[in-house]
């Protein structure tokens, strides 16, 4: 992903492009009665009007999927948006002009790393995630879901300080 952003010709964009939007995507174990719970913690902590896009992709599955969570999302933070990117390009620069990336997915995580896109990361169904953030030195800093669930501080604590690249 990092030599597909280099070479792609509209990229890095001009300064000041950041669109000041949180940007979410799900995670393993995303139901949507968590994505519920999240979207009120978001709510909380930036408060009800900030700009929010659920960012979708890949596979019509998997679309499909996040349309239901994005349903529940919606009703925590109501001026959210959905988006199914429907190419590489938009994908990047949704991710590259957010604000704040939330995600579970590790494909979104390396994209915001590499786009210097502040980022807060949920555990998957593997390691993969924590061992990301292990090799970029943030150890301990993927958010496991079910403690937002749990209302644990975990998600709180991570949207204080969210990961920046190194």
């Amino acid at each position: 992903l990092p030599l597909l952003l280099d070479a792609s010709s509209s990229w890095p964009p001009t300064e000041g492009s950041s669109s000041g939007r949180i940007v979410i995507s799900g995670a393993a174990g995303m139901s949507p009665s968590r994505a519920r719970t999240i979207a009120r913690r978001i709510a909380k902590q930036f408060g009800t009007q900030t700009p929010a896009l659920y960012l979708s992709g890949g596979d019509a599955k998997f679309v499909e999927y996040d349309r239901t969570v994005f349903e529940q999302f919606a009703s925590g933070l109501p001026q959210a948006e959905f988006l199914a990117a429907s190419s590489f390009a938009e994908f990047r620069d949704v991710i590259g002009s957010a604000e704040l990336l939330i995600s579970g997915r590790f494909h979104y995580l390396i994209a915001a790393i590499a786009l210097a896109t502040p980022v807060v990361g949920w555990a998957s169904n593997t390691p993969k995630n924590e061992l990301l953030f292990n090799a970029i030195g943030r150890v301990g800093e993927v958010v496991q879901v079910r403690a937002c669930q749990e209302g644990r501080g975990a998600m709180r604590t991570a949207l204080r300080r969210p990961v920046q690249a190194p």
